[in-house]
């Protein structure tokens, strides 16, 4: 009986390892500027479904590249933005295998700021200590008491 209850176990452990590991598939792809061809690292890449659910995030390493892992089968809106670009925007499709992307290069955007000068450096924040005191005439009347 105990070899039964240990073979049914072990039956149903593989059988859930096989099914977690096989949910899903990765979405890969690198991004670069167009004019100069480097890559972009720190770009958001978003992943949302038609309904504007979020399904996964990453952010690009610093040869450009971004992983999204463990993805459904099914209908998506891909999203990514960098700073000084404009938002690239696409519809994606993942089928019953992993999806690689073909190079994205992103436009430089001429209206975002692309530097940042700092003339002087002010402190964050000043405390200041205010001390309120009040003068009660002491006993009898006679003097006076601070609390």
């Amino acid at each position: 009986m105990a070899k039964l209850y240990s073979l049914i176990t072990a039956a149903i452990f593989i059988f859930l390892t096989a099914n977690i590991s096989g949910q899903g598939y990765s979405i890969t792809g690198k991004l670069q500027d167009s004019t100069e061809k480097s890559p972009l690292t720190g770009a958001h890449v978003l992943l949302s479904t038609d309904q504007q659910r979020v399904v996964r995030t990453a952010i690009t390493d610093t040869s450009g590249r971004f992983v999204l892992e463990y993805v459904s089968p099914g209908e998506y809106k891909i999203e990514i933005s960098h700073v000084g670009y404009y938002p690239y925007i696409t519809g994606l499709t993942v089928a019953d295998n992993d999806v690689i992307l073909e190079v994205i290069r992103m436009k430089p955007d001429p209206e975002q700021i692309t530097e940042v000068t700092i003339r002087e450096q002010y402190p964050m924040a000043v405390i200041v200590q205010v001390i309120f005191l009040e003068v009660f005439p002491g006993p009898n009347g006679q003097g006076s008491g601070v609390f």
